[in-house]
């Protein structure tokens, strides 16, 4: 909320939409949210990412696993999906993906 704060501060638009970009219903609540709001997205940038749990190799569980999957690949699946079906009718739209390791 800070960051919103200091955006609206500089006389800027901004929104917070405390979601869970692992779960379909929450991302496509967001998009929704952001529809609503400011009427069109431009661009998406999808950067949640990260370890969910640290683990040795030989102690990771098929759960483990599971979960880094859905926040490091799902997320951006469902991510993109979600506003291309906005940008796509508009022929606009751009959709930048970041990546780290760690």
């Amino acid at each position: 909320m800070e960051v919103v704060k200091r955006v609206r501060e500089e006389g800027g638009e901004a929104l917070s939409v405390q979601s869970d970009v692992t779960q379909k219903d929450q991302v496509d609540k967001m998009v929704e949210k952001a529809i609503a709001v400011f009427g069109k997205i431009d661009v998406l940038v999808n950067n949640a990412a990260g370890g969910v749990r640290q683990s040795a190799f030989m102690d990771a569980s098929e759960d483990l696993w599971e979960e880094n999957y859905r926040l490091n690949i799902i997320s951006v699946l469902l991510c993109s999906q979600a506003v291309l079906k906005h940008m796509i009718p508009r022929r606009q739209g751009k959709i930048i993906n970041i990546s780290s390791t760690g």
